[in-house]
């Protein structure tokens, strides 16, 4: 009897714990999303992409980090010009948006952990039941144990992953997982949606703005996913670029 009693608390206990791994995320507390990138440039599938988001897992803000020195890579565009770039694209769209120009005083690389440090500190200020949600593509999700510091932050987020049509397997449906960081443990999903949009990158476009191309006519397909209030812009700083770099 009494082993009994020992086993279906054990039980008790398992599930409890079970629940506050995999469902404590969608508690109906006020949930914030993080989205960093070089943005070089921002494009329509940003956007549409964040905006399906929303309608299958809301969230009360998603924040949208230009990176000035972006870890690994030199953007081409100027931080200022990618900056403004993300605000007419985002804030002009939607009220859930918030550009951060946290990074535009550093004079060096700024990595997921300070990004996080930066929004959260924000955010618990006047609020303090938040679930923070850090929003990335499948490239970089692989990656992801790899980031510095990533023990001291990650598990203290989850994370939502944009991923890829071509992927193999449909992952949307299995909602919250949990994955090894590098020794400790994140919980994850793979975003409710499946979009094509998810194939389009900034270097696809950036590479053909900055080809021999002298019209935005001839820049088609990939100049369309610039967003026309900032198209003319866009096409201008890159075809700049090409012109310095011969």
């Amino acid at each position: 009897m009494i082993l009994k009693s020992l086993w279906s608390r054990a039980i008790e206990f398992y599930e409890q714990g079970a629940t506050h791994t995999t469902e404590s995320l969608n508690k109906p507390e006020m949930r914030i999303g993080i989205f960093g990138g070089s943005f070089d440039p921002p494009h329509l599938a940003h956007l549409k992409l964040l905006l399906e988001l929303q309608k299958k897992f809301p969230l009360e803000r998603i924040w949208i980090v230009p990176s000035k020195y972006p870890p690994g890579k030199t953007a081409v565009a100027s931080f200022e010009k990618r900056l403004s770039w993300c605000k007419r694209l985002f804030q002009g769209e939607d009220e859930g948006f918030k550009v951060s120009d946290f990074e535009k005083s550093t004079t060096t690389t700024l990595f997921g952990k300070d990004i996080y440090s930066h929004i959260s500190a924000v955010e618990t200020e006047n609020q303090k039941a938040i679930s923070f949600y850090w929003i990335l593509g499948e490239d970089q999700w692989t990656q992801l144990s790899f980031w510095k510091d990533i023990d001291s932050y990650g598990p203290q987020l989850g994370w939502i992953i944009l991923a890829r049509e071509k992927s193999e397997n449909d992952k949307t449906e299995y909602g919250f997982l949990s994955r090894r960081l590098q020794t400790k443990t994140c919980s994850y999903r793979f975003a409710p949606i499946r979009n094509s949009l998810a194939e389009v990158s900034s270097t696809q476009i950036r590479k053909k703005l900055q080809s021999n191309t002298h019209s935005m006519e001839n820049a088609e397909p990939e100049i369309s996913w610039i967003p026309e209030q900032i198209r003319e812009d866009v096409f201008k700083e890159y075809q700049t670029a090409h012109e310095h770099e011969h």
